[in-house]
């Protein structure tokens, strides 16, 4: 604070010397010219106080009201308010000067201030006008400038400062966000004033000036000479119907130590009607009234956008004239830009913008996200028949910045996150339930996800935030940013999922809200908080997300509705493909067909709630819902009247199969696909081959043939795109290409049928078990009766009299096939299988692992001195639609030929085609009585054997019973 009583005293000193020799002294050695006068009494001729330049200079300039009104300014009279002598303003002896009395004498604008009752904090703090204004201020510096807004003037900042001052200014987000860019009167200045219509008319002829109205409760925001935005006001005056209107900067007396927050100035009900109208109606005419009115606040000085209504003096009164400025003039500032405008929140389109323009209209603003979902045809409200305004739901909203914002005037920054759940208790439930945020973990706050945007609306009233532009997880963690998305499989593969379906460890839920509890005494009574799940659903984009809901019963009457849902419980590790592919939920729905998402337990007397990854198939949910007794809880019905979901939709057929099992990429090494287990178990069994030969499968090469990854079958390299089918197949599967060259045929593949219509998902890639063979439990799975229905079979003798004791095979299948004498020698010399023939035409009979008779066919091999044969089911494809009829069967010519000679010739020497030849038709089972032909490859020949069967093998089947036989014509 300055003071003044230095300065008065060597005024004192100077007048009493005698104001003459101050006027007139030369400096020292300066050729002898007169020097620049100094001391008050010198330099008060020739300041602003002392000639009324300033307001001279306005009224001359080529924009002012003289060149208007074609009135000299010496006929104006204003001019007449100026300083000639020093006791104009000081008292007696020159020693002091009574301010503000003094000042007010020619500066009336600060007595019309108090009389509107406009105060400021320094008058308020005891402070007097010198205690700002400098003595040059007051008395001159020797210059005549045209203007105050021209001359050296006291600052805010020669006492306020953001460091070093005596009176700090505190580092609020207004003062950090704007800056130099924002001068203090804009945000600490209440009003500007001004008398509205100072008559012209009247001042020529009486020297009265005589306005319409003295005004308040408004300032103009504009740019300074500096670019700077301070507070502004205007001068009008009309004369002989022409109207005139002079903006420029003003500090007035009215500043207040709270400064504006930010909607005063950002989207406030000027700039709404800036956006609404294209224009700001700055005075109107009231007719109820009689008189002239002004709008309020804080006004964007756009001069072209600013309507006026003029006045006139009639009589005693004022009556409107017209709206026309036909002389607008502004010095020492320029409107404010396009960028300040939109930053203000004016948008050429009528577009609200900035935070404050956009808060009242978002969803923090208004709730209405809530209210949407609630007044749906399909929501609570229409359920209840409770209208939204009754629930009180709608009360947690945001109305003003300071809200949120630490100072009261909203500015400030937020006290994150704890601001944040004053409303958003969801996340305060998050962690009361002591579920964890990899995020908040590590230091980070609301704000560094969550866009401006997301918090003060973007000038559009959403339905809900699912609907809004939102952060995304790939703003920061992409392929290429800072933080990296590993090529993990899983987000190679998934593309079609978000990150939060496996990267959300929970979503939350209060069940059951009581609408009773909120209607009656607005609070919000929860029958649980549940944790440790999420429902894997579709959003709108077609991706799989995470997702929870909200169950509300009223008045007996049960609600759910349904959404996506990104919580904060998002952590580095993300599930594993079991998780959710083959889980226990999807498990219950697969065996029982519904998933049980709630249910009472009796003895803990509460409702309880499943885990884990929940596919949301919403027919097949069942909720235990519960009412309020007293002070607990008892259950009501698993009845749901009403269910509701938005933004998201069921998983489909193929999503649930899908999720059935699990992923390839898990299974399909640990399957028979990938690891040719069947063959090597049936090697390495105690009857098998490996015993006899004394030879490892490893050395036999027969494992070479299975699949390493995806991409051996499907078509794109990355084990993605359809498979080609059934070549893809044949490249390992050879059986059937060698039926194929064999000329057998199949109805299945007649039909233009593909190998996976019939062979199921687990067939091919496995379950994650390894089975010991295709015919173990856990292997192939696939049946005729999958897509033929036993009990809708034509009525044919055999389907009636076999029944359920065939396999369909046993009649519908043409013919096996073997390829007889696989050369265990040369596969182990030169990785090559040469076999002796490739027979048909036959199939054997036995008993299958379930005990029907069905088809089955074996592999014979000789090494060194042993031969040996494996017996097995076999399914062919070579089914036809027209069965095996009874003789086919019974008393055909193996039967014969076992009845004529007691042993059945399966294979033979045909001396005069030099090759072994192999028996026809339906081979009853009996290992025991089969005779064969056993050959051996000499160079590139086939030459017979001598030696017997030295060993053979069955797994998965049975010889035919004595009865059996019997019943096929065996005596």
């Amino acid at each position: 604070m300055r003071q003044v009583s230095i300065a008065l005293f060597l005024a004192t000193l100077m007048l009493a010397a005698g104001c003459a020799g101050w006027l007139s002294s030369s400096g020292p050695d300066d050729g002898g010219g007169p020097a620049p006068p100094t001391g008050p009494a010198a330099t008060l001729p020739t300041s602003l106080h002392g000639t009324a330049s300033g307001m001279q200079w306005w009224y001359e300039r080529p924009t002012g009201a003289g060149q208007l009104f074609g009135v000299s300014w010496a006929d104006t009279g204003c001019g007449n308010c100026h300083i000639e002598t020093c006791d104009q303003c000081h008292t007696t002896g020159f020693d002091s000067v009574d301010e503000p009395a003094a000042c007010r004498v020619c500066h009336s604008r600060i007595g019309k201030e108090e009389a509107l009752g406009v105060t400021d904090l320094h008058f308020t703090a005891g402070m007097v006008c010198s205690d700002c204004h400098l003595p040059e201020d007051s008395h001159g510096d020797g210059n005549t400038y045209n203007s105050m807004l021209a001359s050296p003037n006291a600052d805010c900042e020669d006492c306020h400062s953001k460091t070093g001052s005596a009176v700090d200014v505190p580092a609020t987000n207004s003062h950090t966000v704007h800056g130099d860019a924002v001068s203090c009167d804009a945000c600490h200045m209440s009003s500007a004033v001004t008398c509205y219509n100072c008559h012209f008319e009247t001042l020529i002829t009486s020297h009265e000036k005589v306005a319409a109205g003295a005004f308040k409760d408004f300032i103009f925001l504009l740019n300074d000479a500096d670019g700077q935005v301070r507070a502004g006001t205007y001068q009008s005056v009309e004369y002989n119907g022409s109207n005139f209107v002079a903006f420029g900067p003003f500090h007035g007396h009215s500043v207040v130590a709270e400064g504006r927050g930010c909607s005063d100035c950002h989207g406030n009900e000027r700039i709404q009607e800036l956006n609404a109208d294209g224009k700001i109606v700055v005075t109107r005419w009231d007719d109820a009234e009689g008189k002239i009115v002004h709008t309020t606040g804080a006004i964007p000085f756009v001069p072209e956008m600013l309507e006026l209504q003029f006045v006139t003096r009639d009589g005693d009164g004022w009556v409107p004239t017209s709206t026309d400025i036909d002389q607008l003039q502004y010095e020492f500032c320029t409107p404010l830009s396009a960028d300040q405008l939109e930053a203000l929140g004016y948008s050429e389109g009528g577009e609200p913008t900035g935070p404050a323009a956009t808060l009242p209209t978002s969803l923090h603003g208004t709730a209405s996200g809530m209210q949407w979902w609630y007044e749906q045809p399909d929501g609570a409200g229409a359920l209840f028949d409770v209208s939204w305004d009754a629930t009180g739901c709608g009360n947690c909203h945001v109305e003003t910045c300071d809200q949120c914002h630490v100072n009261a005037d909203g500015t400030g920054g937020v006290n994150e996150p704890d601001a944040c759940k004053v409303c958003h208790g969801r996340i305060g439930k998050e962690e009361a339930l002591g579920i964890t945020d990899l995020h908040f973990a590590a230091g980070m706050v609301c704000s560094e996800c969550h866009l401006p945007s997301d918090v003060h609306g973007d000038g559009t009233t959403y339905d809900s935030m699912l609907e809004t532009p939102n952060a995304m997880c790939e703003d920061c963690h992409n392929t290429t940013s800072a933080v990296d998305v590993p090529a993990t499989e899983p987000h190679t593969v998934h593309d079609n999922l978000r990150c939060d379906a496996c990267h959300m460890s929970s979503a939350v839920t209060c069940y059951n809200c009581h609408l009773q509890t909120l209607l009656d005494t607005h609070e919000k009574v929860a029958a649980g908080a549940f944790k440790d799940f999420i429902f894997l659903l579709n959003d709108d984009n077609g991706d799989v997300r995470a997702g929870t809901y909200q169950s509300v019963e009223y008045n007996g009457t049960n609600f759910i509705a349904f959404g996506p849902f990104h919580g904060h419980s998002v952590t580095g590790e993300a599930r594993g493909c079991e998780d959710c592919h083959a889980n226990a939920r999807i498990q219950e729905l697969f065996d029982t067909g519904k998933i049980v998402v709630t249910s009472w337990d009796p003895g803990e007397s509460k409702v309880v709630h499943t885990t884990g990854a929940i596919p949301f198939v919403p027919e097949a949910l069942e909720f235990q819902f519960v009412t309020r007794d007293g002070d607990g809880w008892i259950p009501t019905s698993t009845d749901i009247d009403q269910l509701q979901y938005k933004f998201c939709t069921p998983l489909t057929e193929d999503q649930l199969e899908a999720l059935r099992y699990l992923p390839p990429q898990i299974t399909l090494a640990n399957s028979l696909h990938g690891t040719a287990n069947g063959m090597q178990w049936w090697y390495e069994q105690p009857d098998g081959a490996g015993a006899l030969f004394g030879v490892d499968y490893a050395d036999t090469g027969c494992g070479n043939c299975h699949t390493n990854g995806c991409d051996d079958c499907h078509a794109n390299a990355d084990g993605t795109g359809g498979v080609t089918e059934p070549d893809a197949c044949l490249a390992c599967h050879g059986r059937i290409g060698k039926e194929n060259a064999l000329e057998l045929s199949d109805l299945h593949f007649a039909a233009g049928m593909v190998c996976s219509d019939c062979h199921n998902y687990v067939e091919l890639h496995g379950d994650g078990t390894l089975p010991d063979s295709q015919f173990s439990d856990s292997g192939l799975s696939t049946v005729c009766e999958d897509c033929h229905d036993p009990g809708a079979l034509p009525s044919a003798p055999e389907h009636t009299l076999h029944g359920g004791d065939f396999h369909c095979d046993a009649c519908h299948v043409e013919s096996v096939i073997t390829c007889y004498n696989c050369h265990l020698e040369t596969l182990l010399d030169t990785d090559v299988k040469k076999a002796a023939a490739a027979f048909k035409n036959f199939v054997l009979l036995l008993n299958g692992p379930d005990g029907r008779l069905r088809t089955g066919t074996y592999q014979s091999v000789v090494y060194e001195d042993d031969t040996f044969i494996a017996f097995g089911p076999f399914h062919g494809h070579t089914v036809t639609a027209a069965g095996r009829v009874c003789d086919d069967c019974h008393d055909n010519d193996r039967v014969t030929e076992l009845n004529d000679t007691g042993a059945i010739q399966m294979t033979w020497w045909d001396v005069g085609e030099s090759k072994v030849v192999h028996t026809t038709g339906v081979v009853p089972f009996a290992p025991e009585l089969f005779e064969w032909q056993f050959v051996t490859l000499d160079g590139e020949n086939w030459i017979e054997l001598t030696t017997d069967l030295t060993q053979y093998q069955v797994e998965f089947c049975d010889p035919l019973t004595t009865a059996q036989l019997a019943a096929l014509g065996v005596e």
